[in-house]
């Protein structure tokens, strides 16, 4: 592809891009809209003209070149330059060109490659069934923070939790942030616009009274290991399924946690892989309790005697938490029974295994461990995310505890 700079009998500079030879459509009306063509490479499905709606012409192959007029010389050398770094490491710098559809759609392929198949699944969800219908035939430079508002708003009216608008904004901002960068947009239209902040009213915590009422639930059965780890660590449900053996250390009391086990999407193939931590953070050593410890050496011994009954049948992960013939347990099902549980113990209604890990954030704040060591035991990213996301649940817990004494107490004197 090949680029020149050219004066303009008027002072100006012009840059010109030579595309090559290109099939294009023209308008196929008795008195054809003057210079409408439209490029089979930019719009591959155009049926009609975009300015008087009559069929267009059969394509015919035509030389394409793309002008730019600018003010100074300096300028046009600039945007010369600028647009052949672009075409040569394959980026469109013709954003005007290009919809909110096409850019997201080639931002979220680029993208999946470097990420986990089930956020990269949850990603395109929140683009293809929320976003994308309302933004998808903006063009990419035109679009504006009240486009992004009234997107965000239809979730909401649409009956959606403040979590998923909160977290498919999370994923539009990151997209626009890269355009920005890329030098494709001036400024992100994301930033301006408002939803309801995570960690709001709404953060699900489980007393102690019901952590124990769930963990007696599951006293003598397959999931007494993986939720009493859970409860006692606030590990992740991906991180306790995870957990192997030798990232333990009985004697010492403590638990490395340095992968994950993730779900993989129906598209790549379903079942199960095992994968890094969520973040840098999240590799972590956690200390475990005199009794939890307990419980892990009965559970190993019971296990070794169950992996000599089954001798070859014995799938060796060396995985703590196993279905029972050594191979990894699937998070969906560790979900599912711990609602099975959760209703037989009587837990508050609504009740999620994720509020297990919740459940230990609390205690430990109103124990007064100091955010760090919280932070630190949850593999949270940043202490200041953990202070956000439970300071407002401990003064409420704190402030019941405050009215119950004085409802009691205050009229002993």
């Amino acid at each position: 592809m090949r680029g020149h700079i050219r004066k303009r009998p008027n002072g100006t500079y012009a840059v010109v891009i030579d595309e090559g030879d290109q099939p294009a459509r023209h308008c196929g009306s008795e008195n054809p809209c003057k210079r409408v063509r439209v490029w089979v490479k930019d719009n591959p499905t155009a049926e009609s003209c975009p300015r008087c709606g009559a069929l267009l012409s059969a394509p015919r192959v035509e030389r394409r070149q793309r002008w730019s007029t600018f003010k100074r010389r300096k300028d046009a050398e600039r945007a010369l330059t600028d647009i052949l770094t672009k075409l040569a490491t394959a980026t469109d710098p013709w954003p005007k060109d290009m919809t909110m559809r096409e850019y997201l759609g080639q931002w979220i392929d680029r993208h999946s490659t470097l990420i986990r198949p089930r956020t990269a699944h949850r990603y395109r969800e929140h683009l293809d069934r929320h976003l994308l219908p309302q933004l998808g035939e903006i063009k990419l430079a035109k679009v504006r923070s009240i486009d992004v508002q009234k997107a965000l708003d239809a979730m909401a009216a649409k009956g959606l939790s403040s979590g998923t608008v909160v977290q498919a904004r999370a994923v539009l901002n990151r997209a626009m942030a890269e355009a920005v960068k890329g030098e494709l947009l001036p400024r992100n239209p994301v930033l301006s616009t408002e939803v309801p902040q995570p960690g709001d009213p709404g953060l699900s915590v489980l007393l102690p009274q019901h952590v124990a009422a769930v963990l007696a639930a599951a006293k003598g059965t397959p999931w007494e290991v993986p939720l009493t780890l859970a409860a006692w660590t606030g590990a992740r449900r991906s991180e306790v399924l995870a957990l192997r053996w030798r990232d333990t250390d009985l004697d010492a009391g403590t638990a490395m946690i340095r992968r994950t086990l993730q779900v993989r999407p129906k598209e790549a193939g379903g079942g199960v892989e095992f994968g890094n931590p969520k973040t840098p953070k999240s590799r972590r050593t956690i200390p475990l309790a005199p009794s939890l410890v307990a419980v892990l050496r009965a559970h190993r011994a019971a296990q070794a005697a169950r992996r000599l009954a089954l001798g070859s049948g014995w799938e060796d992960g060396d995985l703590v938490c196993e279905r029972g013939d050594g191979g990894p347990v699937h998070p969906d099902a560790m979900t599912a029974a711990f609602r099975r549980l959760a209703a037989k113990a009587r837990l508050p209604l609504g009740a999620r295994l994720h509020d297990l890990r919740h459940a230990l954030a609390v205690a430990l704040m109103l124990e007064r461990v100091p955010l760090k060591g919280v932070s630190a035991t949850l593999g949270h990213a940043s202490e200041s995310f953990t202070a956000g996301a439970y300071q407002h649940v401990v003064d409420e817990l704190q402030d019941q505890v405050v009215t119950a004494l004085e409802r009691r107490l205050g009229g002993a004197g």
